[in-house]
């Protein structure tokens, strides 16, 4: 390394510790709570009062066995090391232990961060763990997100520094965090991230205005994985297991991910073991996400085919950097989903607004072909579809839709117009409507698994479309729909919506629950 390489990295590097520096004296104090030890010895699993070690480590505290048997999977990969990063190993009195999890490793790991406290400001050495992208970190407040979903206090302060939220050359999904869980729960994270305790400064005369570092424990380590996982622009609002255990419950509902090409090449490169399916279930939100931005808004519309034949399902798909996808990587190849096909919307408007905002170029070409089909083909990428009342949807249900207005496309000919997903379906000559379109799929339903049976499938199990029931109100879930699509700029309140007591207000729109 030559000598103007060596101060430019040393003159970076001190601009990332001035950043650091800057954020933990200004923006943390306000975030980081008092030391609890009483809080910091519960259950590392579900926060009741701990009672026995883990006798491996001896840090790690559990309730029950039962605790510790769910939290096992997780617990392992810091347990095995811990025992290098006691009292005894500590380099000096100036380091603290932090949690890593480095992007190109299959497992986070425990290391050291040294830092120096004068004068009421922290200067924390962390940042050879951010990698190539340290320059544009990101700090979250674990406490802060942990109490938003209904995590109470965690007994001291916890802050992550990730070194991007989004892909970026050389910057890569990080591989140790996305194999902690199945892919439909794991939110796209990139490049490193360094998880770290925190504490009030000691020194009477900066309290409230600084905050320095302390010893994370492997309780953290749960924490961290809840912070990344139950985020809220997560697709998924969590694992089921999880969930119970928020002070607060979720209102959830089940769901069917179907996973665009994109996302499911990116799965599948990155982590080890048997391919990701196509389709996934999950559990997700009721409510949509808050609207953090125009491109973060979540698109949630009726499921085209299934109303058509007299199903009341939806589909939610996501603006693309909110799952992690750098501009560069937003093409059609990558947003195709086969699955999604006769699902989503084909009204040229309302297409051409989705591939904008999802960062497509529009080109013609000479005789407008290559516009038309831009304008037109569904580029949504990864969705998730929902069934009214919150019963289970099986991939075996979108498949047969699937087969099923394929097998009536030669009766379905009619010009592409805005208003396209409002026309009757046609099952054959003169059989047109969602009456007849109902009991033509009833029946094509009917004859697959018969099909399927015969040829020694096991689809005794699988319910028809139409004798699907859940537990959810079916109101909340029209309500979320029709005010996605009014912040959208739609002006259109169908019967439907109507029915469930959603009235158009003089000049704006009200939602009133009957």
């Amino acid at each position: 390394m030559d000598k103007e390489t060596r101060r430019k990295l040393a003159v970076e590097r001190a601009q990332v510790m001035e950043i650091l520096s800057d954020i933990f004296k200004d923006k943390l104090p306000d975030l980081t709570p008092d030391e609890d030890p009483e809080i910091r010895k519960r259950c590392a699993y579900c926060e009741q009062p701990g009672k026995n070690h883990c006798a491996r480590c001896e840090n790690a505290l559990y309730c029950s066995r039962e605790c510790q048997v769910k939290d096992h999977p997780l617990h392992k990969a810091l347990c095995k090391t811990y025992g290098n990063f006691t009292d005894a190993k500590r380099p000096s009195e100036s380091h603290v232990r932090a949690i890593l999890f480095p992007a190109t490793e299959t497992q986070p790991k425990l290391v050291w961060i040294e830092q120096k406290v004068a004068q009421g400001k922290t200067t924390i050495y962390a940042d050879k763990h951010l990698g190539r992208y340290r320059m544009a970190f990101n700090l979250t407040s674990v406490n802060m997100n942990l109490q938003l979903i209904g995590r109470e206090t965690i007994g001291h302060g916890l802050v992550g520094l990730s070194e991007s939220n989004c892909s970026a050359p050389g910057c890569l999904l990080n591989k140790s965090y996305m194999a902690l869980g199945e892919p439909a729960h794991m939110m796209p994270r990139f490049g490193n991230m360094v998880f770290l305790a925190t504490k009030p400064d000691p020194d009477p005369a900066f309290q409230g205005q600084n905050v320095v570092l302390a010893d994370v424990d492997l309780r953290d380590h749960r924490h961290a994985l809840d912070n990344l996982q139950l985020y809220e622009m997560n697709a998924a609002a969590g694992p089921p297991a999880r969930l119970a255990t928020l002070t607060e419950p979720v209102e959830t509902m089940p769901a069917l991910l179907l996973h665009g090409d994109g996302a499911f090449a990116r799965w599948n490169a990155v982590l080890a073991g048997p391919p990701v399916p196509r389709m996934q279930k999950i559990t997700t939100r009721l409510a949509l996400v808050s609207k953090r931005n125009d491109r973060q808004a979540v698109e949630q519309d009726h499921a085209v085919a299934a109303r058509q034949v007299g199903l009341d399902w939806f589909f939610r798909c996501y603006a693309m950097d909110s799952h992690g996808w750098a501009a560069a990587d937003v093409t059609p190849a990558a947003l195709r989903n086969e699955a999604a096909r006769h699902l989503v919307p084909r009204s040229p408007t309302y297409n051409l607004r989705r591939n904008e905002r999802n960062g497509l170029r529009i080109v013609a070409g000479p005789d407008g072909a290559t516009d038309y089909l831009q304008r037109t083909y569904p580029q949504v990428g990864t969705l998730m579809v929902l069934e009214r009342s919150g019963a289970v949807l099986e991939p075996e249900h979108i498949e047969v839709l699937n087969l099923f207005m394929d097998s009536v496309a030669p009766y379905n000919t009619a010009a592409v117009t805005d208003r396209i997903d409002d026309l009757d379906l046609c099952v054959g000559p003169g059989k047109c409507g969602k009456e007849e379109a109902s009991v033509a799929f009833k029946k094509f339903w009917d004859e697959w698994k018969r099909e399927q049976a015969a040829k020694g499938v096991r689809v005794e199990h699988l319910v028809s479309p139409y004798e699907l029931k859940g537990d959810v109100d079916p109101g909340k879930v029209m309500v979320a729909t029709m005010m996605n699509k009014v912040r959208r700029g739609v002006e259109v309140v169908d019967q439907t919506a109507a029915a469930e007591g959603i009235e158009q207000g003089q000049g704006s729109y009200t939602w009133r629950r009957r």
